[in-house]
């Protein structure tokens, strides 16, 4: 007995002492952080979510709820549950159906299993397989299949527009057949390749005057052993307005036509009316021309005259539009005299913004800007994971000179917009693309 007193003595009272001391101080500490806690009211409107803790709560009219101060909420449009949900749906799609090695493992290490070996792909295949079965087959004729803008469907060519839908068809110049022989990257006597097919129907896909491209493939009349193509192209309707009123006088209007008289070029001129200065209104036009001669180099022509811009300039661009376009490039000479509205804390305002204290800012602008780049494609030595036939190693260097005529005054540390400068650029990197499409 003497025993267990000096044991209950000595040893458990000062353990429950150290114990349920600080215990009873966080009691306290808690007690007293709650007394200092409020609630306030948080209104949501109808159809909008609201995210707090771990819940989301969809209000389908307008509701007041009652949170805590401490609780941080946040107030949306759209279930953001959801779009987390799409985003690692379409992750796990995309790596559930490409090949290769390190994708695999990237699915494996992401969703924490392997994905399964019966991998099905609905509604998107990869562009290629519809042409490999006529891989290295000869290319015999090339017709062109031309579907109206209202009422016809790519995947249903024997649809017939009818009634108002008939009489807008008439209003439209579909493409002209030489434009889209131009952008055609195979040829009649050719050797079909899957790849550049498929290349070549994004192509068509890409061109701003065309809204979708299909290219199918016909075996020739025995006994020839090669195929004919049908290139079945559907046009956007060209004509496009803009209109930006500020007042009765001061505005901006602007009409372009993306296929001009069914060419592919392209002109767009905005009428800009202004009283400030002398000609109260002034215009800015741009005439686009695409593949010129069919080098799929593209030519812009701008001529401006107006109180903000006045000048002229040329751009010229050809883009690695395919894996195996070798050479690309671009440049730009132009001379501009730009007009600005500024307020005296430096801030500029708009073009057709009006306010009687700002000052105006005058400057002249010499562009020379040039690029060329190469592409590579014999490789050794890369990891297995690598699509070797359409991976390239791309190369491009940059020269950019900008030069002032006239300006506002400079100094090194004031109107730096306005210094004169070269810039030299240089660039190099790896390029594996592959591309899918619906069906």
């Amino acid at each position: 007995m003497t025993g267990f007193v000096i044991f209950n003595q000595f040893i458990i009272r000062p353990f429950q002492k150290l114990f349920f001391l600080p215990l009873f101080f966080l009691w306290v500490h808690f007690s007293a952080a709650q007394e200092t806690v409020r609630f306030d009211s948080v209104k949501v409107n109808a159809g909008h979510y609201i995210s707090f803790g771990n819940q989301v709560i969809f209000c389908q009219r307008d509701t007041v709820l009652i949170l805590a101060d401490t609780i941080d909420y946040f107030q949306s449009r759209h279930d953001i549950t959801s779009k987390s949900d799409e985003f690692y749906s379409s992750l796990k799609e995309r790596l559930g159906n490409k090949d290769g090695k390190f994708s695999e493992a990237l699915y494996k290490v992401t969703f924490g299993k392997d994905r399964s070996p019966n991998k099905e792909v609905k509604d998107v295949e990869k562009s290629i397989n519809y042409f490999e079965p006529y891989n290295n087959r000869l290319i015999g004729s090339i017709s062109l299949k031309k579907l109206d803008i209202f009422g016809a469907d790519i995947k249903d060519t024997t649809l017939v527009a009818k009634g108002s839908k008939k009489f807008l068809n008439k209003l439209h110049i579909k493409t002209n057949d030489r434009i889209i022989y131009k952008n055609l990257i195979l040829k009649q006597r050719s050797v079909l390749k899957a790849v550049e097919v498929a290349d070549n129907e994004r192509v068509l896909r890409q061109l701003p005057f065309i809204k979708d491209a299909r290219i199918m493939i016909n075996p020739a009349q025995i006994p020839s052993p090669g195929v004919d193509m049908v290139v079945v192209t559907k046009d956007v309707f060209p004509l496009q307005f803009e209109i930006n009123p500020v007042l009765i006088s001061d505005g901006q209007f602007g009409l372009s036509n993306i296929n001009l008289f069914g060419t592919g070029h392209e002109l767009e001129t905005d009428l800009i009316i202004d009283d400030r200065g002398d000609r109260g209104f002034g215009h800015d036009t741009y005439l686009k021309i695409r593949n010129v001669k069919g080098s799929f180099i593209s030519t812009w022509l701008n001529v401006a005259n107006s109180f903000s811009k006045e000048g002229a300039g040329i751009i010229f661009s050809r883009d690695f539009f395919t894996p195996n376009t070798v050479y690309a490039g671009g440049g730009e000479i132009s001379r501009y005299t730009f007009r600005e509205m500024r307020l005296s804390n430096g801030q500029i305002l708009s073009p057709l913004t009006k306010i009687d204290s700002a000052i105006e800012i005058s400057s002249t602008r010499n562009t020379q800007d040039f690029w060329i780049g190469r592409s590579f494609k014999d490789f050794n030595n890369l990891p297995p994971f690598l699509d070797l036939k359409r991976l390239r190693l791309i190369t491009a260097a940059r020269i950019n000179r900008v030069k002032f005529t006239d300006r506002p005054d400079v100094t090194e540390t004031t109107n730096e917009t306005f210094h004169h400068r070269t810039r030299l650029l240089a660039s190099i990197g790896l390029s594996s693309r592959n591309y899918y499409k619906d069906v």
